[in-house]
């Protein structure tokens, strides 16, 4: 596996250049802009053409594991839509085009709950596949994880396609692998981190 990652770095490195890596907060956000920035394309797509979008092609998106360092802490929501209906789970939604991981994460956290976050590292890349979706048809979700700190929780809301949230000690194990493998990334990010 180290292989493979140092075969794409070093790919990466001789493109330097013709692109730049951007820095969003002083992070690194893996976000390599190639001669301008894009706009970012927040345009609304028909749900007839996103419904046949989703039933061929897999969907780009960012799942956030939102904690607050004060209780140590993460987030979850119980979702009422498909994908993942009637679970609790961790904000996030599709990228737009021209947007980074990171301004999908503070664009979700902020449409879905209200807060505002500082995303801070990307906690992998996973495929999701999900038989359902609220388009009638399955879904697949290639998922760039990624966590934010709350900068406050006292704007929390839940926007209509949630119906509860909860707190869960970022020290608990999680029953959904997906969720855990993510809360086991962000502990130790944090532990390596403090």
């Amino acid at each position: 596996m180290k292989y493979i990652l140092l075969a794409f770095y070093c790919v990466n490195l001789s493109l330097v250049g013709t692109s730049r890596l951007v820095l969003t907060g002083g992070k690194q956000d893996s976000y390599f802009v190639y001669d301008a920035p894009l706009p970012i394309d927040s345009k609304k797509i028909e749900n007839e053409f996103y419904a046949q979008i989703v039933n061929r092609l897999p969907v780009l998106c960012v799942d956030i594991l939102v904690v607050d360092k004060e209780t140590h802490s993460y987030l979850l929501i119980y979702r009422k839509n498909e994908p993942a209906k009637n679970l609790f789970w961790v904000l996030g939604g599709r990228v737009y085009k021209g947007e980074s991981f990171f301004d999908t994460a503070k664009r979700k956290c902020k449409e879905e709950a209200g807060i505002d976050v500082i995303p801070v590292t990307l906690l992998g890349i996973y495929s999701l596949t999900f038989t359902k979706s609220e388009w009638n048809c399955s879904t697949h979700t290639p998922t760039v994880g990624v966590l934010a700190f709350i900068e406050s929780k006292n704007t929390l809301f839940l926007d209509q396609d949630h119906s509860e949230y909860k707190w869960v000690s970022c020290e608990s194990e999680n029953e959904d692998e997906y969720i855990e493998q993510l809360r086991k990334k962000a502990s130790l990010y944090m532990k390596n981190n403090k």
